[in-house]
């Protein structure tokens, strides 16, 4: 029990009278950073390595992931796979996201719409070497009569 300042003697121990004087707002703040909404707990879970966190993440996230990558693609399986990239990111990445930034819904949904874009360039440049390629690859001479003439046909 903590003793009221009308309670004390002077004669009793300075820490009684220390305890007395305690106002919480006189105290400072601790000096380490709390953690904040859900998004960073699960953040630190992840970091920490649990596996359940990945868990929980993806079946309350999946469905946004899968629907940002597929606004760009356009393509079932390859936002599934988007989806896949950015969930194996998140694991082995996990300190990548800060909660300070903004919510984990809004760095998975653009990391997936990032990825997606990248894929689309991808497939964009290759198609475009597959064009210059054809372009530059000169066609085959045909044969003309000259040829047929030179070359006598095998003997029969």
């Amino acid at each position: 029990m903590i003793a009221t300042p009308s309670q004390l003697c002077l004669d009793d121990p300075p820490a009684a009278r220390v305890v007395s004087e305690y106002r919480p707002e006189s105290v400072s703040r601790a000096s380490v950073r709390g953690v904040g909404g859900t998004d960073a707990v699960l953040a630190a879970r992840l970091a920490a390595g649990d596996d359940h966190a990945l868990t929980e993440v993806f079946d309350a996230l999946a469905y946004s992931v899968y629907g940002s990558a597929l606004r760009v693609l356009g393509d079932d399986s390859a936002a599934q796979d988007v989806v896949q990239d950015v969930f194996v990111e998140l694991w082995a990445h996990p300190g990548r996201y800060d909660p300070v930034a903004g919510t984990l819904r809004t760095y998975l949904t653009m990391l997936a719409r990032h990825r997606a874009v990248d894929l689309v360039r991808s497939e964009l440049r290759r198609l475009a070497r597959q064009e210059r390629t054809y372009r530059l690859t000169p066609a085959p001479v045909p044969a003309g009569v000259g040829d047929e003439v030179r070359w006598p046909a095998a003997p029969r």
